[in-house]
């Protein structure tokens, strides 16, 4: 979906292709197949909505490993030189511990080609939200070229508890 000429990318997770169970163009690489556009109220049970629309991303956790889920954007054309603005709504409420996730940047659709961390939620820098917050970054890539942005669940212990994710996008000019 593209609101201006100056948006490069906005997903609001609501146009899902129903057997992958994500935005078309997009790739999830999850063992456990948690990570997925889902209604978040339905998939837990709960009162949980998205930030906006019906769907959101949804990691669920997995109580006997880390998490170690990605869901990667379809391609998109960047510009060198240009500075991009980057957010992406977020909820990780935690349980037990505090979820860790972040939002990459590479040159293929695939874990080892997601070089730059955008937004860093791992480790020190992981932070309960409890409500829907707002993340945000910049990348200003040396080549122009393909991109794809990834989301990335991964809590690195075991325990955690529902993340999900709305409204990521990308655009040269100012976050909307």
């Amino acid at each position: 979906v593209v609101a201006d000429d100056t948006q490069i990318l906005f997903e609001d997770f609501e146009q899902i292709n129903t057997t992958t169970m994500m935005p078309e163009g997009w790739k999830q690489i999850d063992a456990m197949t948690n990570i997925k556009c889902a209604q978040p109220a339905n998939e837990t049970g709960g009162a949980l909505v998205a930030f906006s629309g019906d769907y959101a991303l949804v990691s669920m956790y997995d109580d006997e490993n880390p998490r170690d889920a990605w869901a990667i954007s379809s391609a998109m054309t960047l510009e060198a030189g240009v500075t991009y603005q980057i957010g992406v709504y977020a909820f990780c409420m935690g349980y037990n511990i505090t979820d860790e996730w972040e939002v990459t940047i590479g040159t293929e659709q695939s874990a080892e080609a997601q070089t730059t961390t955008i937004i860093d939620r791992k480790g020190s820098n992981a932070v309960k939200d409890t409500e829907w917050t707002l993340n945000s970054g910049t990348f200003t890539p040396a080549t122009t070229g393909t991109y794809y942005i990834a989301i990335h669940h991964c809590t690195s212990n075991t325990g955690g508890n529902i993340c999900m994710w709305d409204d990521i996008q990308v655009d040269s000019d100012h976050l909307r």
